[in-house]
């Protein structure tokens, strides 16, 4: 079963992961969405977020901005992070399902 954390403010991509004060939990098997839920985070202290985000066991974060120090230390917690998203949640959620959902960084790659 795969794990997506999505940071989220009412049905929308939060802006900023740092300032996040919710995020949605997804579990995913053979490609259905089998289980949701949506976690507070309402510590203050950056680094006692990030711990309490890599506690959830995710495999997989979407996500809107992203600080490097969050990007570094959830990389190196072996999370796969797809910055740059906004939209609403189920649609990116949709995205994600059919194999779809490319941050804007690698589209701006691609263009190289």
């Amino acid at each position: 079963m795969k794990r997506i954390a999505i940071p989220i403010f009412g049905d929308r991509i939060s802006n900023r992961l740092d300032c996040s004060e919710n995020i949605l939990l997804v579990s995913i098997e053979e490609g259905e969405i089998k289980k949701r839920e949506t976690i507070r985070l309402l510590q203050t202290n950056q680094s006692v977020k990030l711990s309490t985000l890599v506690d959830l066991g995710m495999d997989v974060l979407i996500c809107n901005g992203i600080t490097k120090f969050y990007s570094r230390r959830l990389s190196e917690s072996n999370i796969r992070i797809i910055p740059w998203i906004s939209g609403e949640v189920e649609e990116v959620l949709g995205w994600y399902l059919e194999g779809k959902l490319i941050s804007k960084d690698s589209r701006d790659s691609d263009k190289t």
